[in-house]
């Protein structure tokens, strides 16, 4: 984890490097610590090519899907359009929904994730994207699919990254 961590200090310049551990037990409590730490793929004994390989080819799968989602605008200009034709009490109330849902959606997103609870992952993006993208946050959004299909599929190490390149993109709320 030290390495891991002089990696991704700012003055190393890795912080945007995908990280796959090699791990020496595979324990669950291994699995957290890198969960919290960031690491976007992890691997356990006994280190068998072909999983190497498909591990690697995960990590960067998940990274290439993240990418795409982080090129979409931040906002829709459309549905942000049709938001601000709304009268203003109502533009108000749907903005301080917003604000004070989506901050506990991805608190849930991430306490899911560093449980490697792969359904409550799943069921906690789902909400997470359709939120989003009610309310024009496309890039959020599509990050939150990411990481929805993510779960869907076991890998909790990429919803976990799709997860924290979310953060940045949430309003500020009592949980965040």
């Amino acid at each position: 984890l030290e390495a891991l961590r002089r990696l991704r200090a700012p003055q190393a310049g890795g912080a945007g490097l995908p990280v796959l551990a090699l791990t020496g037990s595979g324990t669950a409590l291994e699995r957290a610590c890198l969960l919290r730490e960031g690491v976007e793929g992890w691997l356990a004994p006994p280190f068998r090519p072909e999983r190497l390989r498909e591990a690697v080819r995960e990590v960067l799968e998940a990274g290439r899907a993240i990418g795409r989602a982080e090129e979409l605008p931040v906002w829709d200009e459309a549905i942000r359009a049709e938001l601000d034709a709304l009268p203003d009490e109502l533009r108000a109330e749907i903005r301080a929904a917003f604000a004070r849902e989506l901050p506990a959606l991805l608190q849930r997103l991430e306490a899911a994730c560093l449980a490697a609870d792969h359904a409550a992952a799943r069921a906690a993006a789902h909400a997470l994207a359709g939120c989003a993208a009610s309310f024009g946050a496309s890039r959020l959004s599509a990050l939150a699919r990411v990481a929805e299909r993510a779960a869907g599929r076991q890998d909790i190490f990429a919803a976990c990254a799709a997860a924290r390149r979310m953060r940045p993109l949430a309003p500020p709320g009592e949980s965040g």
